[in-house]
């Protein structure tokens, strides 16, 4: 099946950790001179590149109703030839080429759709800079918002860099979103239907419903995404990520990440220690399968802070005169809207 011409990406359900940890590795980072525009050539004693794997990974539980499914002969957007040249080095060479877009700077390149196999189908990375504007330039920042999924090139364009004006604000879209070679699901139409069931079923009926709507959406991303969805990982990123290090000309990774950024931040750290410069995670997302300490306990300790505010200034904050009463206000306030949805003047 062809993929649709409308490109879909993945909705998120999920909202970003309430926890927050700041990690500070402290480090160098070397200038490479000029305004960011043209990328370096690599030191001529710059080792043999060698894909690193992680220490340890965590076995996946694989879920009892997972089929077997034929992945698709399809080719989203943003599938292409892989450089000239063969191996990883066919990668190495590749030449920056930056546009103006906006304000900033954008431009593209390309990395393996399987980094085990350099020599196989190539797919399209892009990223956006804001170019350093202090004299003395101090080097690159890779920022990223977390989603997964969310756009880091929009960040860039938001990205309060006050203190950080001697470096390139960078961001790249992790492959699978944003303007990078994006997943592909269905149409306008089907993702609206999808995203119309109800989310927070009550009853069977609902939760079939669900369950339904999911395995469609997933037959639809299956079908118009085809090979890139078994490469849509965190490890796979990283990849991406020390390849944009070394077309830029840098040393070292700067980054700051927020949310499920601080886990690409992470993952960084554990694939390329020695290429790690300055590094803040921040909002931080467990790196475990661990269930001892989940999302929903941040969301509830924000909102009973809230709660608890809120029952002291009544004057700012008429909900309740206790936490517990501002809580319930809030939480029967939502309950209701699954049987009465507040009315809206647009039609969709």
């Amino acid at each position: 099946m062809a993929a649709p011409d409308l490109i879909i990406r993945l909705p998120r359900r999920g909202l970003c950790l309430a926890l927050v940890l700041i990690v500070l590795l402290a480090g160098c980072v070397p200038g490479s001179g000029g305004d960011g525009t043209d990328s370096q050539s690599p030191s001529p004693s710059e080792p043999a590149f060698v894909l690193p794997s992680p220490a340890q990974t965590y076995p996946a539980v694989e879920p009892p109703d997972r089929p077997d499914v034929d992945v698709p002969d399809v080719a989203p957007p943003g599938f292409v030839d892989p450089p000239r040249g063969s191996g990883y080095a066919r990668y190495l060479d590749q030449e920056l080429r930056w546009t103006e877009c906006g304000s900033s700077r954008c431009t593209t390149f390309r990395v393996p759709l399987d980094w085990l196999d350099p020599d196989g189908q190539a797919i399209t990375i892009a990223m956006r800079m804001n170019p350093a504007t202090a004299p003395e330039r101090q080097g690159v920042l890779f920022i990223n918002p977390g989603g997964p999924g969310a756009s880091a090139q929009d960040y860039v364009a938001d990205f309060q860099s006050t203190g950080l004006e001697g470096f390139d604000i960078i961001g790249l879209d992790s492959r699978g979103s944003g303007e990078s070679t994006p997943v592909v699901c269905g149409t306008a139409a089907q993702t609206d239907a999808y995203l119309a069931v109800d989310a927070t079923p009550d009853d069977d009926a609902e939760r079939s419903a669900l369950l339904a709507a999911q395995r469609e959406f997933n037959d639809q991303c299956r079908a118009n995404s085809g090979p890139l969805l078994d490469h849509i990982s965190s490890i796979e990123a990283i990849h991406d990520y020390d390849l944009a290090r070394h077309l830029l000309g840098e040393s070292l990774l700067n980054f700051y990440g927020v949310s499920y950024g601080t886990f690409l931040g992470a993952v960084y750290a554990e694939l390329y220690p020695q290429n790690v410069g300055r590094m803040v995670l921040d909002s931080a997302v467990n790196p475990t399968p661990s269930t001892d300490v989940i999302q929903a306990q941040g969301f509830d300790t924000s909102m009973r802070g809230f709660a608890s505010w809120c029952a002291q200034n009544l004057a700012q904050c008429r909900l309740g005169d206790t936490e517990q009463a501002v809580i319930d206000k809030v939480t029967g306030f939502i309950n209701g809207l699954d049987q009465a949805p507040l009315p809206t003047t647009d039609p969709n």
